[in-house]
């Protein structure tokens, strides 16, 4: 039990010490799969408002209701492949 903490700390210090750069280095995106409206989206939102006072950039809340959230997961699965393939 022991050496399972000591592997642990040791890989948690050296992923601190990695460089992230500039992040965000553009503008940040919110898919919400659920009504503009509800909880879902005002924590959204807040959590928008929030993170773009910290990082100093934008950060947009999009709505894509629909298919019990198929249809905001579809978008964002999609994004992430054209991201994937732009770097």
């Amino acid at each position: 039990m022991f050496w399972r903490i000591i592997a642990v700390m040791l890989a948690l210090s050296v992923c601190t010490t990695a460089d992230a750069g500039e992040f965000p280095s553009r503008t940040v995106t919110i898919i919400s799969p659920y009504q503009a409206g509800g909880t879902s989206d005002i924590i959204a939102r807040i959590l928008a408002q929030k993170l773009s006072e910290q990082w100093g950039k934008t950060v947009i809340v999009e709505n894509r209701p629909g298919a019990n959230g198929g249809i905001g997961v579809t978008a964002v699965t999609r994004f992430t492949a054209s991201a994937r393939h732009s770097v």
